[in-house]
């Protein structure tokens, strides 16, 4: 490769914190030849070991509308490293015209063409696709989902269809999986690798005309990324092994959380298919419901304020009108007047024998409404269409490096917010829709956090319930001596690491009725309390948690302000367990319809919500998925007691949800 006709930056020596020292040779690929040799050069070297850094040049983030500017490569050999640039799609301006436009808008027209000593994109593509081939590459990028969704979407563009072998390692999640921050990949490098990346301002000024940068400039700025992110994993590799509260974290890494980056890829490229008209006229309703419900508050109070305003609310009803009289305990803010916001809003509705007269209970939930009516509106039925592609698919970003339980978050839209239970949540499930000829398939664990509950604690009450199919509810209920609704109100606030006060208000009770609840929970499974006195034992020990695969959670912090640490504690084993038990069986879904191509063509991954995985499928696929999945789901993982999978099918989410 060394004799492909390339530019090559003089070498320099780099001194990553005592690590190694390392020789950087840059090479610029210029003609499709050099680019067939240098693929084929790096087939040459994959092995065990072996990690190829990779990154895309685009011209703006969103892989359905930007394209591809360059692609770059890097790799260690023999303790040099080594990076390539390819340049696909780089223009040069040839006229600028002036015109006098409307304010806003751009009043310059740029004409390009593109530039010679460039590798053909259709070659560029078709070499990727016999790289990524290849079973053994660990193919390293940082926010592996932006470079692996333009190369998904440049196939989709071709009328090719994903066939990827590789494993994946993205250097932000092992980052992450250390210093809680998802930092940038040069300030990473900075702090842990000691060597300064350039940045993208100093090859552009404009970031809307990237394709029109230096090839040489562009080169060694993008070589630096594809450079950088293999040596910043072996760094994190390096940490985990070194470290004996770390060392579980690299199985995390590289079984789990790699095949999730490709797999979270696939879900955000092919997006969940909308209803926008249906949308549109839910979003009026909405506005009709929360208009109505101004009006009514109005009405009942004889005059018209300003509903969102809280400061106007509190010195309306607690001081004009005192329908609303302050409870006990319930102390003044810092503003002068008492709080308004959701969760006083529930105390004043809980503690309403003493704390409303007249109209005040009817308020304080007419606003509660209005708030949710408008969180709705803001958030999901106003802004999803805005969101849409040409084909009306909402792509919603999915994030891993987010909580510090693992789960995942979404953004633009946050499809995890939508209420789960509730009529206004079915009527925004109901706009997600499939394409014809396909349905939607929704998969979700049945009781998984009690579960998994029942495996760590090994309670034989709550063990016995799930092995001999006992509805674990009617279990607690007739224990306690309560109805079947309020032990199930019960078995959720305890794993969810709830106390007395908080199930006191959700089952409307006396906090002493529900204290007296908890205490015959934990009298009748006894060894949950085992399970949680232990984790405090431990905790306070060695300030740490961790799930079933190891993904390891501290409390320095939390304890050292001396709040709700225990409950998180008690929590992140089960949560997080639970979230990597979930992200085994997207990874073990995906191998199969991998395997036996079925991606794409059978089914596509839409989304992961909770304890939920979401598809689409062929409607003439749908019964023989069904059996597939909840089997592959259920046995992804063995705990103690079994694991349960619903599958709901329709041709909208809330149908199958």
């Amino acid at each position: 490769m060394h004799s492909m006709s390339a530019e090559k930056a003089e070498s320099q020596h780099i001194l990553t914190q005592g690590v190694y020292m390392a020789h950087i040779t840059r090479s610029i690929v210029r003609t499709d030849d050099d680019y067939l040799r240098l693929i084929n050069m790096i087939k040459d070297l994959i092995s065990e070991d072996f990690r190829l850094g990779f990154d895309f040049e685009t011209t703006g983030l969103d892989f359905k509308k930007c394209g591809i500017v360059g692609a770059s490569f890097g790799f260690e050999l023999d303790d040099k490293l080594y990076g390539y640039y390819v340049p696909v799609n780089h223009q040069e301006v040839t006229k600028v015209e002036f015109a006098l436009v409307s304010p806003g808008d751009e009043p310059f027209t740029f004409y390009k063409k593109r530039r010679q000593g460039q590798v053909n994109e259709d070659i560029f593509i078709k070499g990727l696709i016999d790289l990524f081939s290849h079973e053994k590459l660990i193919l390293c990028c940082h926010n592996f989902t932006f470079d692996f969704g333009f190369y998904i979407e440049a196939l989709f563009k071709r009328g090719l269809l994903p066939k990827e072998r590789f494993r994946a390692e993205d250097s932000m999640v092992s980052s992450f999986l250390i210093h809680k921050r998802p930092l940038r990949l040069k300030k990473r490098v900075e702090v842990d690798l000691g060597y300064k990346m350039s940045t993208l301002g100093d090859v552009v000024s404009d970031m809307s005309r990237i394709d029109e940068s230096s090839i040489k400039e562009m080169g060694e700025y993008c070589q630096d990324d594809a450079i950088f992110s293999p040596q910043l994993i072996k760094y994190t590799l390096n940490k985990f092994r070194q470290n004996k509260e770390w060392n579980r974290k690299e199985k995390v890494f590289t079984d789990l959380e790699g095949p999730t980056s490709i797999v979270l890829t696939h879900m955000e490229r092919t997006g969940f298919l909308i209803d926008k008209e249906h949308l549109n006229q839910l979003n009026e309703t909405f506005i009709d419901r929360k208009k109505t419900l101004v009006k009514h508050i109005h009405e009942i109070t004889g005059m018209s304020f300003n509903i969102t305003s809280s400061r106007q609310i509190s010195d309306l009803m607690y001081n004009r009108f005192k329908y609303w009289k302050p409870y006990e305990g319930q102390e003044l803010g810092e503003a002068g007047y008492y709080g308004c916001d959701k969760h006083s809003l529930n105390d004043i509705i809980y503690y309403s024998d003493e704390c409303c007269v007249g109209p005040g209970l009817e308020i304080a939930e007419n606003i509660l409404k209005y708030r949710m009516y408008n969180t709705l509106i803001v958030y999901y039925t106003s802004k999803i269409p805005k969101l849409l592609d040409e084909d009306n698919r909402v792509h919603c970003r999915l994030k891993q490096c987010a909580t510090v339980t693992g789960r995942l978050a979404s953004s633009s839209p946050n499809l995890q917010n939508i209420p789960a239970r509730s009529k206004e949540g079915a009527e925004i499930r109901n706009c997600f829709i499939s394409e014809d000829g396909w349905s939607i398939v929704a998969a979700d664990y049945s009781q998984a956090e009690l579960r998994m509950l029942a495996h760590m604690s090994q309670d034989p009450n709550l063990t016995k319930a799930y092995i001999e199919g006992i509805d674990v509810h009617t279990m607690t209920s007739d224990a306690l001596g309560v109805d079947r609704k309020t032990g199930k109100a019960i078995n959720f606030m305890i794993v969810y690491g709830g106390g007395a006060a908080k199930l006191a208000r959700q089952l409307k009770v006396s906090v002493n009725t529900a204290r007296e609840y908890i205490d015959n929970f934990l009298d009748f499974y006894s060894k949950i309390k085992w399970y949680k006195d232990a984790v405090d034992f431990l905790v306070r020990k060695r300030h740490f948690t961790y799930t079933i695969t190891g993904r390891t959670r501290y409390y320095h912090e939390e304890m050292a302000r001396g709040k709700y640490w225990l409950n998180r504690a008690i929590n992140h084993p089960i949560q997080g367990s639970v979230g990597d038990i979930v992200k085994m069986s997207m990874r073990d879904v995906y191998y199969y319809l991998r395997d036996n191509d079925l991606l794409y063509t059978k089914v596509r991954m839409l989304l992961q919500v909770h304890d939920e995985i979401i598809f689409e499928v062929k409607d003439d696929f749908v019964e023989e998925f069904k059996p597939i999945l909840k089997h592959l789901m259920e046995n992804t993982y063995k705990l103690k007691v079994p694991l349960e999978v619903d599958v709901g099918v329709g041709k909208c989410w809330s149908e199958a949800h």
